[in-house]
């Protein structure tokens, strides 16, 4: 016919409904990257692959995500941002409440969190969804020891995130005996508890 947009669904697939305009096919993408893995998938998709599942030709969709890894680093970003929604719905936002947070958020999104720590460093810390997640923490943390010191605050944040994170990848391994889900997150936070952490 002469008129084209890559944003618009291709006409011949049967998913097709509606076109996505101002940015929503980017959010849709990651929206389906999600869903994808909340299913128990371990892995996403290809550009390529997702843009067929959206009914979008694959040129649309790479407006968005050069490759396979921008897609990841935009679901992990993703990740974080709902970690951080999680963190900041705890009242009173105590340490202990926003890494029990924390805790039940690997646990919940198994393979989300997992996605979400496979990014490389730069990736990961640059982020600002991750920075987020770090800011709420240390904010959290050093409200409840006014007389620390920055530098307190931070080593603090870093040995509770690092037990939380090390704890529960050992638990996902098979390496604690301790096996069921909610009772692995408890002793994951009694462990932090004990450490005087939270």
């Amino acid at each position: 016919m002469g008129v084209c947009c890559d944003d618009w669904p291709m006409a011949t697939t049967a998913k097709a409904s509606q076109p996505y305009h101002h940015g929503g096919l980017r959010d849709a993408a990651v929206t389906a990257a999600v869903a994808r893995l909340r299913a128990g998938q371990t892995d996403l998709p290809t550009v390529r692959e997702l843009a067929a599942e959206l009914g979008v030709t694959h040129r649309a969709l790479y407006r968005h995500f050069s490759d396979k890894a921008a897609l990841k680093a935009a679901v992990a970003g993703e990740g974080f941002a709902l970690l951080a929604v999680r963190m900041t719905a705890q009242t009173p936002a105590t340490p202990r409440r926003v890494m029990q947070a924390y805790v039940a958020f690997a646990f919940a999104e198994s393979a989300l969190y997992g996605l979400m720590f496979a990014q490389g460093s730069n990736e990961l810390m640059g982020a600002p969804q991750s920075r987020r997640v770090l800011t709420i923490v240390r904010d959290v943390f050093a409200a409840h020891n006014p007389k620390a010191t920055d530098a307190e605050v931070r080593d603090r944040v870093v040995s509770a995130w690092g037990m939380a994170h090390g704890l529960y990848e050992l638990w996902r391994v098979g390496a604690l005996t301790v096996t069921e889900p909610a009772r692995a997150a408890s002793f994951i936070v009694g462990r932090l508890a004990a450490a005087a952490l939270i």
